[in-house]
């Protein structure tokens, strides 16, 4: 558990945003910069049928102020960050052959960012937003150790789902629904293989790795900036192959005197 506080207002030397005017020149205090943060991690352990489990979540929120620019400070501002990340992982050592080794993994992770700014302090306008991002992910690894060989192969697969969508709440101070962004989504899937050769005694190891990524993104609407419309794709695919080599020789090693 973690727990930090800050006033944040420390003095610093304001020029007014006119460095060639020395009239207006002073020594000021940061205004609206203080924050409150939580952490709690719990983890738990446990081996069952020669699997070892672990499951952890991590949760993380902050209140903090948003205070600008140094010349023009805000006094209102505020963000509002809460992040929870839950994991569960299995592995086992020799499975499903004596030389082979497995893990598998799944992860969670959700994100919310609330900015207030309804006096219009920083920016153009008034704003109350909401950012919502949700994240799932899944990867395998299969390691194979090929010792008569001096070779360790490993092959991962991972996929991620990833969802945002953004809420403007400023219509509620009017009387009206709050106004929700599009929602938009990407699926990302990551294949890599990779070989370790290691030779003269181990001293010289190769790394030749491959790795390919499929990004696709739906972002939900068109993109604009305002009201005019931007000459960018709703949907986009990539597909990204990535190979690359790796190499570590070790110049001597001490004796273990212990």
């Amino acid at each position: 558990f973690n727990y930090a506080e800050t006033l944040g207002n420390f003095t610093f030397f304001d020029d007014n945003g006119t460095p060639l005017n020395l009239l207006d020149d002073e020594t000021v205090k940061r205004r609206n910069n203080g924050f409150r943060s939580f952490n709690l991690n719990t983890k738990g352990e446990a081996l069952l049928g020669g699997w070892q489990f672990t499951l952890s979540n991590d949760v993380y929120t902050k209140d903090q102020g948003v205070p600008g620019q140094g010349s023009n400070q805000s006094d209102n501002a505020r963000l509002q960050t809460w992040r929870d990340v839950a994991l569960l992982r299995l592995e086992k050592k020799g499975a499903p052959w004596p030389t082979t080794d497995v893990a598998f993994q799944l992860a969670y992770t959700l994100n919310r960012e609330h900015f207030a700014d309804l006096k219009g302090e920083i920016g153009i306008g008034a704003q109350d937003v909401r950012n919502n991002t949700d994240t799932y992910t899944a990867n395998g690894l299969f390691t194979w150790y090929l010792e008569p060989w001096k070779q360790t192969l490993g092959v991962l697969l991972e996929g991620s789902y990833e969802t945002f969508r953004s809420v403007d709440f400023l219509p509620e101070l009017r009387g009206q629904a709050a106004r929700r962004g599009p929602f938009q989504q990407r699926t990302h899937f990551i294949a890599a293989f990779q070989d370790e050769i290691r030779l003269f005694q181990d001293k010289l190891s190769l790394r030749p790795l491959l790795r390919y990524q499929l990004v696709a993104s739906d972002f939900g609407a068109d993109a604009t900036f305002g009201v005019i419309r931007l000459n960018t794709a709703r949907d986009t695919q990539e597909h990204l192959c990535n190979p690359r080599r790796g190499a570590k020789y070790t110049l001597t090693c001490w004796p273990d005197l212990t």
